[in-house]
């Protein structure tokens, strides 16, 4: 397993700052978040060009803020498949193999979620084959268990794996799946080549996303379970406003105490 983080860490400075800084920490896998470059207006060339000297692999993470790719409003649901599909061409142009892209979710409460299911499918068609014309890996979030998430318990997961997908499979979120059941358990029922990416944070009853070792989950039971068939990223997750470098460094020192990281030059 590589380990990489986040550019949101960093969101206080541009894409290219907080790829340096990512790998001044000692991390030498990045995943770098849409909204943080559609921000900032950089040049993808400078940003490709710095991921081929610093890192040995990158992901894009596809915007997600305001979006939903379900959505019952027909004007944001087309928008939020515009900015889909242009998630997965700009994953090719910055070097990245894979785009991570949250499922859509209910729009009201009085919606059915297994209709809400049905339909990202079909959503989900004209991507994949996208997906496939531009040689990348589109990996589908576990979400967190709240009231409107579509795509959330091992029966959603399960649901979701009967289709024949060509490029598409999952993004298994650690601290997510810690709100439905134990992450190790959940991992254990699971196709082992379902998962193409993992995210990774601590978290407890009250927060989801937490620094590594600051919550309650047994991370080195999940990390020992996915290493025994797991060779892709894991990419860590969890902002802190304006404590990026020290959250950053945190997370990359419990990872090296516990000997999942290898000491940094």
């Amino acid at each position: 397993m590589l380990f990489g983080i986040g550019t949101w860490f960093f969101q206080e400075y541009t894409t290219t700052e907080a790829l340096k800084r990512i790998w001044d920490t000692g991390f030498r896998a990045a995943e770098i978040w849409m909204e943080h470059p559609l921000r900032t207006g950089e040049s993808i060339t400078d940003i490709r060009k710095l991921v081929q000297e610093l890192f040995v692999k990158v992901t894009l993470h596809a915007t997600s803020y305001d979006l939903n790719l379900t959505s019952i409003n027909s004007g944001i649901q087309a928008e939020s498949l515009k900015q889909a599909r242009h998630a997965v061409k700009m994953a090719a142009e910055i070097g990245a193999d894979l785009m991570v892209l949250h499922p859509g979710r209910l729009s009201t409460l009085y919606e059915n979620k297994a209709a809400t299911r049905q339909r990202l499918y079909s959503i989900l068609r004209d991507l994949d084959s996208m997906a496939a014309d531009e040689n990348i890996t589109i990996a589908l979030e576990i979400m967190e268990n709240k009231p409107k998430e579509i795509f959330v318990s091992l029966q959603d997961v399960m649901e979701f794996l009967e289709f024949d997908w060509e490029r598409i499979r999952l993004t298994f979120d650690i601290a997510h799946t810690r709100t439905i059941m134990d992450p190790a358990a959940f991992l254990e029922m699971l196709p082992k080549n379902s998962i193409a990416h993992v995210h990774l944070s601590d978290g407890d009853d009250k927060y989801i996303h937490m620094p590594l070792g600051k919550g309650s989950i047994a991370i080195d039971d999940v990390l020992s379970s996915l290493s025994s068939f797991y060779t892709g990223l894991v990419i860590i997750e969890g902002y802190i406003p304006g404590r990026g470098d020290a959250t950053a460094r945190e997370n990359f020192n419990y990872l090296e105490r516990r000997g999942w990281i290898g000491k940094h030059p």
